[in-house]
Order: structure tokens, then C-alpha cells, then sequence
């Protein structure tokens, strides 16, 4: 059974986190759990079903998993090769270093915002926890560059970084976003466009032809800007499901 753990996740729990791969049935891994369990002893076991597949859904949910995330994948493609941040003065989009400064400043920002995930609204995970988890993460972007990257959005006239997006280089074209955040007194359309026309006008630089980006059901701000401000389109709808040992 095709299966792989999950780096942060299981850093964070010191115990493996394991995704299985998207074509296993229920047979197979009622079939094989038992193994699984004895060979990586997991704090839990995760798996993503497409969201009108009741018949899959339900037969892991009689094998004990349980609903933890409703999950939107969408994409960004043809991507108008005359944008640009111009306009934006004084704010300005830029890579972020990786350094003390420069995280201090991101995280501060993270800081203020639920980032609207199943770890931040799980009952059986602590806030703490989740915190951190969202700190593992920047922080692999900022000091995985240029497979990763941190763009920011700043105020050139006091040099603030009010903003930030997240996110990798999955292959040659293709982005995948990770997370963005704002700081609170400039989270709103505006400024959100400001950030992602910069983010979007470097990556046509380095030859991106495709961004895909994956949205919490819970997040309506996100796919609302996604889509009106920036022109994603929605793929596919998905459903996570987990089952703790």
C-alpha cells in the first residue's frame, strides 16, 4: 500500500503522520493497516477522497476515520503577460531573506490571523500546535529558496512588510501557493491584489505558466479574492479524512 509520511506534521508530533496515496481503497488499506501500524506506528493516518464520493467516503468513516477538512483546489493559467505592480507606489513586492529580521517580521503577521486550516479549528489540537506547525512551514520557505520562496509586500517609505505570500516551485511552469497573510490594518482587497500582482509579475519572470493553490472550506476570504480579484478557477473539490491511533 503506496503511502508517505509527512515531514512537518510528524516533527511536530514526534510521531510519523502518514498521507495515503490517492489511490487507495478501503479494502486495500483494511487490508494492510495492521502492517502499517507495526512498521511506523503512527499518530495518525490521513486520506483525501473527492468530495461526491459518498461510497469511499463512508467506507473509511466504517473503518474508523472521521471528517477533518473540506478542501478546494483551483488554478491560475494564461496569465496576462502585461500585468504589473506600477501602480502600487509606495508598496512594493520583493523576495524576503532568510534572516532573523526578516522572520521575526512574517511571523509577527502570521501571528494575527487563524490561518483557517484543520489544525487551527481541530478540537483535539492544541492552538499551540498549531502555531507552530505554521511556523515550520514559513520558515522551510524562507530557507528553501529558489525551490521555495517568501515574497513580501512593503512599504518602501518606512520599509514595513505589511504582507506576505508563501510557496514552491513544484516543476518547471508550475507554482503551488502555500499561505499568504496581511497585517490586519491592511488585510483587505486592495492591498491583497498589491501583493499578489507583484508576486504573480516576478513569477512570469521565471517562466510560470501555472499556479494551483489549495483553499480550506472554511477560508470564504481567500477564495473570494482568488477568484474576483485574480481569476482562479475552481478544479476539483476534496475531502480529508483521518483516523488517530
Amino acid at each position: 500500500m503506496n503511502h508517505k509520511i509527512l515531514e512537518v506534521e510528524s516533527r511536530l508530533f514526534s510521531r510519523n503522520i502518514i498521507q495515503l496515496a490517492s489511490e487507495t481503497d478501503a479494502l486495500e488499506y483494511a487490508q494492510n493497516e495492521k502492517e502499517l501500524i507495526e512498521d511506523k506506528s503512527p499518530y495518525y493516518v490521513q486520506h483525501q477522497l473527492e468530495a461526491g464520493d459518498l461510497k469511499g467516503i463512508h467506507a473509511f468513516e466504517d473503518l474508523g476515520f472521521r471528517f477533518i477538512e473540506f478542501r478546494i483546489f483551483r488554478h491560475l493559467e494564461h496569465i496576462d503577460p502585461t500585468i504589473s505592480s506600477r501602480y502600487s507606489f509606495p508598496f512594493v513586492c520583493e523576495l524576503v531573506g532568510n534572516n532573523s529580521t526578516s522572520k521575526k517580521a512574517i511571523l509577527s503577521i502570521a501571528a494575527q490571523h487563524s490561518s483557517d486550516d484543520r489544525f487551527t479549528r481541530d478540537p483535539l489540537i492544541s492552538n499551540e500546535l498549531a502555531k507552530k506547525r505554521l511556523e515550520l512551514y514559513i520558515t522551510k520557505s524562507l530557507a528553501s529558496y529558489p525551490k521555495q520562496f517568501v515574497y513580501g509586500l512593503f512599504n518602501q517609505q518606512t520599509s514595513d512588510l505589511i504582507g506576505f505570500r508563501t510557496g514552491i516551485v513544484a516543476e518547471p511552469g508550475l507554482v503551488k501557493y502555500f499561505y499568504y497573510f496581511m497585517q490586519n490594518d491592511y488585510n483587505d482587497p486592495k492591498y491583497i491584489s498589491m501583493l499578489e500582482t507583484g508576486v504573480i509579475e516576478d513569477l512570469l519572470k521565471r517562466k510560470i505558466t501555472r499556479i494551483e493553490a489549495v483553499t480550506s472550506g472554511l477560508n470564504v476570504q481567500e477564495m473570494n479574492d482568488s477568484s474576483l480579484l485574480q481569476g482562479f478557477e475552481v478544479d476539483k473539490t476534496m475531502v480529508l479524512l483521518r483516523k488517530i491511533f
